[in-house]
């Protein structure tokens, strides 16, 4: 990606952790993004994906493990609109070797907080969340944590919250060895609610007698099926169990048969459609370059390939982008001034144009950053 001459060159960032596979340290400048260098192997990356400075930290996995001598520095710069801005001077070298701390975690964010199931995003790596209810004497609703994976976290209460009780999350950085222990970071506190409309179901089998996918917890499907001849049934709601739901047709659906899923909670309206044609080519998944406030960049693979986004906290359909003949970049503001705020996920397919026949998923938090 092109540098965004418009994006101020944040301050040079320090590093207290230069070991082992999390390199983390200080940035002045929130919402930045901080990669890590190795001098000795001529200025190379040593992670994929850049840290997310947020209360002043931020933390890198390493996916290149420098070795016992190397020098390492680490540099920052901004993104915005989804394009990054200018690199920061260089940090200090540091020379990589036994360090004993661990970072404190960065904030976690809640993302979906209904009444028995909660997600979000945390940006330190090797870190487990745990969901208080602050309306029941800061008791946990579920019995365990459970782990971040790849920024994301999911968790499904043991006790559920009523909606209008406050929670919040707390993330723990787990000890290693050589370490002085855990260290916690808390949440802002949220209001439980459940979700007027969830993002689209997926259809993962079409091609036996059993049509199959995923949607969030505590919603139910409701699936259509349309026959080449014109004949078209719709399904009574399916129930969503562990986030899965299946339904037996009798019989395999005939080759341009389209299906479509639609999601509901229990007393809100159907979500947009997930739609597959039987037979059809699986339309490529989206390339994710760059997730910000107001836009999404990334790349396509398919001449007419059509690029759709809904946001997790409403169900609501913020991207729908039609890619030009040859195009394979594309900037992507989202539709009529709307944001995606901080914590929030952004569930990204691709569809080709006719027939429309959606991708899997590629779900990214508001500000991921790709290599």
């Amino acid at each position: 990606m092109s540098s965004n001459s418009y994006a101020s060159k944040p301050p040079a960032p320090t590093m207290e952790i230069y070991s082992g596979s999390v390199f983390a340290g200080k940035e002045a400048v929130d919402g930045t993004y901080v990669s890590v260098f190795n001098a000795d192997w001529q200025g190379a990356p040593i992670s994929k994906t850049p840290g997310l400075v947020e209360n002043g930290r931020w933390s890198v996995v390493v996916d290149y493990p420098p070795t016992d001598g190397d020098h390492v520095y680490a540099e920052a710069r901004a993104v915005v609109d989804g394009e990054p801005g200018p690199w920061s001077a260089s940090s200090p070298k540091y020379t990589v070797g036994n360090s004993p701390f661990l970072p404190t975690p960065v904030m976690p964010n809640i993302t979906l907080y209904s009444t028995a199931y909660f997600s979000g995003n945390e940006g330190t790596p090797d870190t487990s969340i745990v969901v208080k209810n602050a309306s029941k004497d800061d008791a946990p609703v579920a019995k365990d944590s459970v782990d971040v994976s790849n920024g994301i976290w999911q968790l499904y209460a043991d006790t559920p919250a009523a909606v209008g009780d406050e929670i919040y999350a707390v993330a723990t950085q787990l000890a290693g060895p050589d370490s002085y222990g855990g260290t916690t970071s808390k949440s802002q506190s949220y209001t439980v609610t459940d979700p007027a409309v969830p993002v689209p179901p997926t259809i993962q089998s079409s091609r036996t007698s059993t049509i199959f996918g995923t949607s969030l917890p505590k919603t139910s499907v409701t699936m259509t099926v349309q026959e080449p001849n014109g004949w078209t049934r719709t399904s009574p709601p399916i129930a969503v169990s562990d986030r899965k739901w299946s339904v037996d047709i009798g019989a395999q659906l005939p080759l341009g048969t389209t299906i479509s899923a639609t999601a509901s909670y229990s007393s809100g309206a159907p979500s947009d459609p997930y739609i597959v044609q039987v037979g059809a080519r699986s339309s490529p998944p989206v390339w994710v370059e760059a997730v910000g406030t107001n836009s999404v960049s990334g790349r396509g693979s398919v001449d007419g390939q059509k690029i759709l986004g809904w946001r997790l906290s409403d169900g609501k359909k913020i991207v729908d982008y039609p890619l030009s003949p040859r195009q394979d970049h594309f900037l992507a503001y989202y539709q009529d001034g709307q944001t995606l705020s901080k914590g929030d996920l952004l569930y990204l397919v691709s569809t080709s144009p006719n027939p429309v026949n959606m991708s899997p998923y590629n779900i990214k938090p508001e500000g991921y950053l790709g290599p």
